[in-house]
């Protein structure tokens, strides 16, 4: 009974080692599927907001074409210029908050830093002559 006593007096310790590893291992599974979890997560969130970022992309090249065809009409008319400036200001501000979600440096983006610049400077010079250039950059 002695020799008994004495194996589980030196097992015991391994046991209780046997259990926290345990313990410990069945934490790191659920942290481990709670970080694929949110990962997956912002996958999801990152594809919608390039979705979203495509879309407004999309249309503020409509509103610049409209802009451009349009552009010798609207410098008689100032109040459509401001509108036109604010809603050029909200779309630049919702682009910039998107490829801040998106972790994206905006001026990386030349293509849209370009034509943002361009829509700019037909709007604040609206005296200027002849039609914009708008080069698309095939990168």
């Amino acid at each position: 009974m002695r020799r008994l006593d004495n194996l589980i007096h030196q097992l015991n310790p391994i046991s209780e080692q046997v259990n926290v590893i345990k313990r410990n291992k069945l934490l790191y599974h659920k942290a481990f599927a709670n970080r694929c979890n949110n990962l997956r997560t912002a996958e999801a969130e990152v594809d919608l907001l390039g979705d979203e970022l495509d879309l407004l992309f999309g249309l503020l090249e409509k509103i610049y074409i409209a802009l451009d065809h349009y552009s010798p009409v609207l410098q008689h008319y100032s109040g459509v210029i401001n509108f036109l400036f604010e809603v050029t200001f909200i779309f630049f501000f919702l682009f910039c908050f998107i490829l801040y979600c998106l972790n994206v440096v905006l001026f990386d983006t030349f293509e849209f830093f370009s034509l943002f610049t361009i829509l700019c400077l037909q709007i604040l010079l609206p005296k200027t002559t002849g039609k914009l250039v708008y080069c698309h950059n095939e990168s």
